[in-house]
């Protein structure tokens, strides 16, 4: 898997042989990405809580964090790299 998009994938089957022995196959790997997807939808927390992806508006972290716990009842790592969150 060298260059284009061969190199996405090689970079990505880590994820799914750190989860081996729990998740056997690429097919479960994948049906359990979208159910963890489907049971901790963060989009979905965050636009109830109104924060909606704008063009220009900018919210406050700690609103965007509040939403999450209060979702969640669990604190969300948020990493900053020069100003900006990664």
């Amino acid at each position: 898997c060298h260059g284009g998009k061969g190199s996405f994938w090689g970079h990505e089957v880590k994820h799914g042989t750190c989860s081996s022995p729990v998740v056997r196959n690429e097919y479960d790997y994948f049906l359990t990405t979208l159910n963890v997807y489907f049971k901790y939808n963060v989009t979905k927390v965050l636009n109830d809580a109104g924060y909606v992806p704008p063009n220009s508006e900018k919210y406050p972290i700690g609103g965007i964090i509040s939403a999450i716990e209060n979702a969640f009842h669990a604190s969300p790592q948020i990493v900053c790299s020069k100003g900006a969150v990664e």
